[in-house]
Order: structure tokens, then sequence, then C-alpha cells
């Protein structure tokens, strides 16, 4: 979805002559941006004020971090079976959305969310030569953003940490870098990959400080939360058993979905092509190679842009749960090297990317619409990812 903007705009040369530009910066086709307003407006309003089970996952935050601030096990409390799956690191920061009632807590949750993309967009806009209303459109527009309100979800705190991180290295702060993605790898695993990407560049000090962080967090967890709190944390990690869900984008999800028994109805209700964990297993393992092929032949030590939006799209990719809200916090680098020099595909994969879920959920499908529809998450995912390999590189350290 990021990409489909600055697709548009690269490309409006031949497809609605010269594009317009705002204090040097360029700007979308008028029926592009009318559209991803509109979007971006039903986003947000929507996911906030509208759909009946907003911040369903905030409410398992909001329990659990209550619980933790009264003496109790944080992990202990349940909503629908389900229980907290975040860090106990960020147990203090949530329960400050407590203090209040719980809908009110989700609203102030809700507005720190959008304070924290509103912080982000300017530097994304200056470093990809967008505007700043387009690039908010762009963002807010997705699908990712959508989810990540609706459920009261994390990603716009991943999204500052993550832009703030890209924003470091690019003008040469490598060590502060690897300082805040170690604080992303502890909140969020799939991050981790930032550590191998360092030890690639070769950059020592930046790996030491990224691995401290990392273990810092980790035991500052267990401090929160004790021994029995952290092995419960660990427990329920364990436990996940909806990797055939419609929004997980990763390499599992696609194998469960074609060959596992959907065992609950969530979202949408698959039929598989043939029951079999170990048709699964080999379909996610040869996927997951591919990930590490392109991602090993695809990164570059000289762009920290394109190497940031490849890193960040193969951890997604690779998680177990890699959720789509977990894509609007990597829009930064994506947006600034698919802008570039835009390939056509970027129209399919950005309109996967805005594609509003309600068109895609409620249903029964059978083993076609498993097979195509059901592949959607991993869709707009595995295509950024594949479109930024294939985009050229160009040095961007202490760029914009």
């Amino acid at each position: 979805m990021q990409s489909n903007l600055t697709a548009s705009v690269d490309s409006l040369p031949t497809l609605a002559g010269n594009p317009k530009t705002t204090r040097g910066r360029r700007r979308l086709p008028a029926p592009a941006f009318v559209l991803l307003v509109g979007l971006a407006t039903y986003v947000t309003v929507g996911a906030i004020l509208l759909v009946p089970d907003r911040g369903d996952d905030f409410r398992r935050f909001y329990l659990s971090s209550a619980t933790w601030a009264h003496g109790g096990n944080p992990y202990d409390v349940m909503v629908d079976k389900t229980g907290n799956l975040n860090h106990p690191l960020l147990l203090p920061l949530f329960w400050l959305y407590t203090i209040g009632s719980e809908r009110a807590g989700f609203l102030a949750w809700s507005i720190t969310s959008l304070l924290l993309a509103a912080a982000c967009i300017p530097s994304i806009s200056r470093t990809a030569r967008l505007g700043t209303v387009d690039v908010a459109a762009l963002i807010l527009a997705s699908t990712g953003s959508y989810l990540g309100f609706e459920y009261g979800q994390v990603t716009f705190v991943l999204m500052a940490i993550f832009t703030a991180a890209w924003c470091a290295d690019r003008h040469g702060n490598v060590v502060t870098s690897a300082a805040l993605l170690g604080v992303l790898s502890v909140l969020k695993p799939f991050y981790g990959l930032f550590a191998f990407y360092f030890l690639w560049r070769r950059s020592w000090r930046a790996f030491t400080v990224f691995s401290a962080v990392f273990l810092a967090g980790m035991f500052a967890g267990w401090a929160l939360v004790g021994t029995s709190g952290f092995v419960e944390w660990l427990s329920q990690l364990q436990q996940v058993e909806w990797r055939w869900h419609l929004y997980n984008a990763s390499a599992w999800g696609v194998g469960d979905r074609l060959f596992t028994v959907q065992p609950f109805f969530a979202a949408a209700h698959w039929t598989p092509l043939v029951v079999s964990q170990t048709y699964a297993l080999v379909l996610s393992s040869v996927i997951l190679v591919g990930v590490a092929v392109v991602l090993f032949r695809g990164a570059t030590k000289s762009d920290v842009d394109h190497s940031y939006a490849l890193v960040g799209l193969a951890g997604v990719l690779s998680s177990p749960l890699g959720w789509l809200y977990y894509l609007p916090p990597l829009a930064g680098p994506i947006i600034v090297t698919l802008g570039r020099a835009p390939s056509r595909w970027l129209w399919v994969v950005g309109t996967l990317g805005v594609c509003p879920y309600l068109f895609l959920v409620g249903r029964d499908y059978g083993r076609l619409g498993t097979l195509f529809v059901g592949q959607w998450a991993f869709a707009v995912v595995g295509g950024l990812f594949l479109l930024v390999a294939m985009s050229p590189r160009r040095p961007s350290a202490n760029e914009g």
C-alpha cells in the first residue's frame, strides 16, 4: 500500500502528465489522492469509533496491565481464551491507560497511536520527497493501519521506534539505530533479523549494542513480572494456534491455510486443499528458504533504505505470526525505495494493500478461495518484498 502511493507519484509522467509539486515534493494524482484520503478517513474514524468489536486486543492489554498493577500475574488473564502476548516491558505503558474506564483507555490509546503516526510522517515525507498529506493518506489508508487501530494494537509504537532507527542509520548514527532496533527485537522478536544485518555489515559495535539492549530488555521484562509471569508469557507464545488466520502474512500462514484444518472460526473459514501437516511444513520451509535467498542476494551495505525495507519485510514473512498490522511500521524505507523506479506491479500490490478487509471477512471459502483469497496478506507483504528486492540501489547514508 505504501508503495502504491509512491508508484502513483513516480509513474505520473506516463499516467497523467507532469506531476505537481509542493515545495519541491511530489504529489499524488488527484484521483488517487481523493481515494486514499477517503480510505484513510474511513480507517481512522471507522476503526476507532464505529466498528462494533473495536479494541479487542486492547481489552487484553488493559486487563492484564491492571492485574499486574495490583500484584497479579498479567498472563493469567484470558479474553476469549486468549491472553496478552506482548512482552512484559509494555505493561507499564499500558498501565497508563487503565486509570479510567476501558473505553476511555482505548480512545486515549487510539489518540496516542495517531500522534505517533503523525510524528513519523514528516521524516518520511522529507526523505521520500513526497507531500506530507500524501504520505499520511498512504499510510492511514492501508488495511494494516485499519487493523492496528481497530484492535488497539502496538502498530504505531513500533512505527515510531523503527522510523527513528531508520533515520538514525541514514544519518550515520548506527549505534543509536542498533539500540532502537534492540528494543524492537525485545518487543517483537522478528526484528532480531537486524542483528544478522549488522553482523553482515561488519558493524561490530552496533551488533554489540543491539545484543546488550536485547538482553537488558529481557532481564527488565523478567524483573517486572517475576519468573512465573515470564514463564507463563513464553508458554502462551508457544501455544498460539492461529497461524492460519486471514491477517497472518507469514510463510507459516500459507502452509497452514492450505494444508491444515482450521479448529475454530476467526475472520473467515478455510477449506484445506489436503490435510497434511507434512505438506504444510514443506511448503512453509520452501517459502522461508526463498525469503532467505532473496534477502541474502538483495541486501546491500551502502543503501540503508533498501536494506531496512528488505530486512523488515523478511522479518514479517518469517515470523510465525507476521500480522498485516506489522506492515505500517516499515512504511518509511518502503516508500523511499519503491519510489525510485516503481514497477507497474506496484499498482497491483498497492491495491491489495488498501483493500477494505470487510470484502474478505465473514465468509466460508472453498478450496479455490483458500488458494487465492486466503493468501491475500501474504501477497501484500510478499509482493512488496519482491519489489523492494528488485528495486535499484542507491547510497542513502547521510541523506535527507
